[in-house]
């Protein structure tokens, strides 16, 4: 009698559920190792001791598929109702690390490795490598950033707009900041463009702003425009022409818009001017002595001895940089401190370089270098107090009016300090000082800095009538009154400048009872004017007290600053994002990093991350594909009439 066929029965499917019935009777379809085998023999017999546990094809199958997750594991499970929480919980914690990337001034190319770590040790779901992490960045977070900076200026009646360029490499990179004062959080400075230009011209320059001006809804915003120094924004000291940006912008906002240069870019050029009057040029032996040693071992283990020998301890010579001319007030204080040590050095050297020989030969050398040093702190003290970013012009005033008066009176006193007085008596004593000829070029260099800073710093002193709004004193009703007419003056075309006197009365009362109450607070603290201002509009919102006239003229006066520090500050964050390791950054990328750095400054990455969690729409743009493709390509910027 012939054996019976084995089949395919319901009970080895339950068993052996990867297995399934094939197209012939009698065998059967792994899904495994995706062959086909017979079961007819043996039934359950085949299965287990021919197929599964022999036959090497479906052994090493079995291996792989162990060691890796099915591709459908990495896919969310449908909602009806949207993205699910588990979905949005992955994207919050993408979202964190991409902003803490930036934050950190971290390479997006460190997400490969971070992301991958994330995924093995926490998340396997969690995927944001470079690529990922600069989509969120450039088209998710800095669009959020920009949409509350928007909400922000939509409330807000004054602004200042401040400009500058700088090369990197072969571009022309430009960002325009925003300057703008709340009520209720203070002074705003916003980056909301970075671009590449063509070049630096003015009307190139003026072109981009007033069109950025109109794509953001600003243009009837503006009240002044900061930039440094040069004749391409203001035409010159006098401010006279049409060719400059300065004019472009007024007579195309039609509006009288105040010029704002930097304050700290005119200390700089006044001291650079009035160190090239003196007998030697400073900055030349400073930077000869850096340039003789710097990179010299031998040299400065040389010159240890001789400051041993001299009793002086050595110390690293500094350099100076041109463009950072308050940078050699460190570089001569490190001359002077080992110049014992110097001087014995060069004067045993055979080939000493000329300049340098003669610099330690003449005796007034070391004079003249205390004199500078003396100078250079009383500027830098004052550089120190306006580089702020939220110092106001007002503030910047008062400050370049107290530096005057310091400069005047060491000159109509004749000051000099200690050690500068001792070592003219060693001169004069072996005479080798001739007083009349030192008298000459001290005084050559008072006024050529005063003359500089007065004939710069004349634009600033037409602001000098809000200095109440610093309330360092009980402010009065005339200077406000003055406050007023100015505003008249120089904005008649500014819709946004409409005060109601009487009203405005009533608001300073209030602001007057308030500041005699908390006066001696914001003395003990040392508070500054625009949390003075802050903590008076909170006070009069909570009691219902209308400050509608006089917040505008605050929002005037602490809206218009005194340096164009922000704009330098921000070419220092991107020169630090932009190196020769990560140089492929796109200039849009550059910009939407800024934005977010900027913006989100004065949060941590876990107050961010809370602030993501809530976001529920942000979390599902970084859910998204659709971050992949916003992406705006890199362009070198063109005005409109020349594209």
């Amino acid at each position: 009698m012939p054996k019976r066929r084995c089949v395919f029965t319901p009970q080895l499917k339950l068993e052996f559920p990867f297995l399934q019935d094939a197209d012939e009777v009698g065998k059967i379809f792994c899904t495994i190792c995706k062959s086909v085998f017979s079961i007819e023999h043996g039934g359950r017999s085949d299965i287990v001791t021919q197929h599964v546990t022999k036959v090497k094809k479906h052994l090493l199958a079995l291996s792989a598929a162990s060691k890796h997750e099915k591709v459908t594991s990495f896919f969310l499970k449908n909602d009806p109702s949207g993205s699910t929480d588990e979905s949005r919980r992955t994207a919050a914690q993408e979202g964190i690390f991409a902003f803490h990337t930036v934050i950190h001034n971290h390479s997006f190319r460190s997400m490969d490795c971070t992301s991958s770590l994330l995924k093995q040790m926490y998340n396997k779901k969690f995927t944001c490598a470079r690529t990922k992490a600069e989509s969120i960045v450039l088209n998710v977070l800095a669009p959020f950033a920009m949409q509350q900076i928007y909400k922000e200026i939509e409330n807000i009646n004054f602004a200042t707009i401040m400009i500058d360029t700088s090369n990197h490499k072969n571009l022309k990179i430009v960002p325009i900041l925003i300057r703008y004062f709340k009520p209720n959080s203070g002074i705003q400075i916003k980056v909301f463009e970075v671009t590449n230009l063509k070049g630096e011209t003015a009307n190139i320059l003026s072109t981009y702003i007033i069109e950025s001006l109109k794509k953001h809804k600003l243009s009837d915003k503006i009240v002044a425009f900061s930039g440094d120094n040069c004749n391409t924004n203001f035409g010159g000291v006098l401010r006279k022409g049409s060719n400059n940006v300065f004019s472009i912008l007024n007579n195309n906002l039609k509006t009288n818009i105040f010029g704002v240069g930097c304050a700290a870019h005119i200390l700089h050029n006044a001291m650079q001017s009035s160190a090239d009057v003196l007998p030697i040029d400073v900055e030349i032996i400073v930077n000869k002595i850096f340039q003789f040693f710097h990179i010299y071992t031998v040299r400065v283990e040389h010159l240890k001895e001789f400051c041993e020998y001299a009793n002086v301890e050595y110390k690293n010579i500094l350099g100076s940089v041109k463009t950072r001319w308050l940078s050699l007030l460190p570089a001569i204080t490190r001359i002077i401190d080992i110049y014992p040590g110097l001087k014995s050095y060069f004067e045993k050297q055979e080939k000493c370089p000329t300049i340098l020989k003669s610099f330690f030969n003449d005796p007034m050398s070391i004079v003249w270098f205390h004199f500078l040093q003396s100078q250079l702190k009383v500027v830098c003290d004052t550089v120190t107090k306006i580089e702020g970013d939220k110092i106001s012009a007002c503030e910047v005033a008062e400050e370049l009016e107290i530096l005057v008066g310091k400069i005047k009176n060491r000159k109509h006193l004749n000051f000099l300090t200690t050690n500068i007085l001792s070592l003219l008596n060693d001169l004069k004593n072996n005479n080798m000082y001739n007083e009349s000829s030192f008298k000459k070029s001290t005084d050559l260099f008072y006024n050529t800095f005063l003359s500089y800073v007065e004939k710069w710093g004349c634009h600033f002193d037409q602001l000098k009538i809000f200095h109440w709004v610093q309330l360092i004193n009980c402010p009065t009703w005339e200077n406000v009154q003055k406050c007023i007419k100015f505003l008249m003056e120089n904005n008649r075309n500014n819709s946004n400048i409409k005060l109601d006197e009487d009203n405005l009365f009533d608001e300073f009362s209030h602001v007057e009872q308030i500041f005699k109450s908390r006066i001696h607070e914001w003395q003990k603290n040392s508070a500054k004017v625009e949390v003075k201002w802050c903590e008076i509009f909170e006070y009069t919102k909570a009691h219902n007290i209308d400050t509608t006239n006089i917040s505008k003229i605050v929002e005037y006066s602490l809206a218009i600053p005194g340096t164009n520090a922000a704009v330098e500050r921000i070419f220092s964050t991107i020169n630090v994002l932009w190196t020769d390791e990560k140089n492929r950054f796109l200039v849009e990328t550059i910009k939407s990093i800024i934005i977010v750095k900027t913006h989100f400054k004065n949060l941590s990455c876990n107050e961010f991350y809370n602030i993501l969690l809530k976001e529920t729409r942000l979390l599902d743009e970084i859910g998204s594909a659709q971050k992949y493709t916003k992406t705006s390509k890199e362009e070198i910027y063109m005005p409109s009439s020349s594209k």
